[in-house]
């Protein structure tokens, strides 16, 4: 791409991602794939979202832009659900730009982020193998979700064009939320920490950085395989009896069927006991 063109592509983004004039440009030093950085306290609307508009235009965009927010508005997590958005929480997306063929890219990029977060909670003092992976893409602590994950991917041809990953962990602020089913309670990581300042939200965003380009250098050279054995390791509901439910945008969910799981398959279908047919959709709750 003409460097012009390249500039124009990064003015029109970051005006749809900043409601103002005042912004600064600076460069990442955490790892060369995270090469620019939008970063604002306050998003009016979901920065997930623009970036997959923007994706939609097939625009030759670079590798590793990432957009940071400190709290924001309409935010939302799987299925449009809304994802409360608070000062002292991370709220990050990050497009990527492969440009290669991957073995199980969908999957690999539906698991990379739930691994890198899972990654970062560990580094801090105190949380080390503290935090699970719900399928599909819920954190949590004990029963309480502290981090979700989302991701959305373009392919042309055998390549795979445009990656944005989407990740919400609660660090400081406990979110409100209406509690169901599924997400029974919702909390933050401070909450499980006696050190405070050994998880603040700038150290897990340092890890979490890292364990993201560590991933997606994993997953770049065929180590699909490895971010999906850590992912059922770290599984919260293998061995456990679990309520599968449909998953609607716009009416109440109703039971499919109900079941220990087994395992998780390579295409993080779910593996139950009594079960003839695996189950690849659906949210889950957990019996206790």
């Amino acid at each position: 791409m003409a460097t012009k063109r390249f500039d124009e592509c990064y003015a029109r983004l970051a005006q749809h991602l900043f409601s103002h004039n005042d912004i600064s440009i600076a460069e990442m030093e955490s790892d060369p794939i995270l090469g620019c950085a939008f970063i604002t306290e306050f998003a009016p609307q979901s920065q997930f979202d623009i970036l997959a508009a923007f994706m939609r235009e097939n625009l030759d965009f670079a590798d590793g832009i990432l957009c940071l927010a400190g709290s924001g508005n309409n935010f939302k997590g799987q299925h449009r659900r809304n994802w409360v958005s608070l000062a002292g929480n991370i709220h990050l997306s990050l497009y990527l730009n492969p440009a290669q063929a991957i073995e199980k890219f969908n999957i690999g990029f539906s698991i990379l982020p739930a691994v890198a977060v899972l990654q970062a909670i560990d580094a801090c003092k105190g949380l080390r193998q503290k935090a699970a992976i719900k399928w599909v893409n819920d954190i949590l602590i004990g029963d309480a979700k502290v981090a979700g994950v989302l991701t959305k991917t373009q392919v042309l041809g055998q390549k795979v064009t445009a990656v944005i990953l989407g990740i919400g962990i609660n660090i400081e602020t406990q979110p409100g939320f209406v509690p169901d089913l599924v997400v029974p309670r919702a909390d933050c990581l401070h909450s499980f920490v006696e050190q405070k300042n050994k998880c603040s939200q700038q150290i897990v965003l340092y890890n979490l950085l890292q364990m993201i380009a560590a991933n997606y250098r994993r997953l770049l050279q065929g180590g699909y395989a490895d971010l999906l054995d850590f992912y059922r390791r770290r599984s919260a509901i293998i061995g456990k009896r679990i309520v599968v439910l449909s998953d609607p945008v716009d009416a109440e969910p109703e039971k499919i069927t109900e079941g220990i799981v087994l395992s998780i398959g390579e295409n993080l279908e779910l593996l139950l006991e009594n079960h003839d047919t695996p189950i690849i959709h659906g949210r889950v709750a957990l019996i206790d």
